[in-house]
């Protein structure tokens, strides 16, 4: 293995975490604490992949079913999500984020945004088209919803 390879694994590595951490704490002190990370990450998913089962938010999240159906029950009591009875197979229950869901998840996702803005406010342009570019090769590498 190279060693620019090797260095840029073990950034990865080292600032991953960093970055979900200052999403954490903007969740749960800024204006988007309506919802915790995992039923954030929950409607998220959800909104990205319309009428999916329990079972992929389970695989998405890496939660038992159970501890799934739990989130996903609190989340359906809140009327943020609808379970839906697929029209294929009456057995299956497919979720869709709710308009209030909806509302939510888009004004949390808003406000932390906001918040990244401010924190990289202090980037030249360069740094942040790096940046940029940087993500975007990362999004292709780590394909997950």
């Amino acid at each position: 293995m190279s060693e620019m390879l090797s260095n840029c694994a073990r950034e990865l590595i080292e600032t991953s975490p960093k970055i979900v951490q200052a999403f954490r704490v903007e969740m749960r002190t800024g204006h988007s604490s309506e919802l915790t990370i995992p039923q954030f990450r929950t409607l998220r998913y959800v909104q990205k992949n319309p009428e999916t089962s329990l079972s992929s938010v389970a695989e998405f999240l890496g939660l038992t079913l159970p501890t799934t159906s739990k989130l996903v029950d609190g989340l359906v009591r809140q009327a943020l999500i609808i379970r839906k009875v697929s029209s294929l197979d009456r057995r299956f229950v497919t979720l869709l984020v709710s308009p209030l869901g909806e509302s939510i998840v888009n004004k949390s996702r808003a406000e932390s945004q906001k918040k990244f803005e401010e924190k990289l406010s202090t980037m030249s342009e360069n740094d942040l088209e790096l940046i940029l570019k940087s993500l975007s090769l990362l999004n292709q590498i780590f394909i997950c919803n």
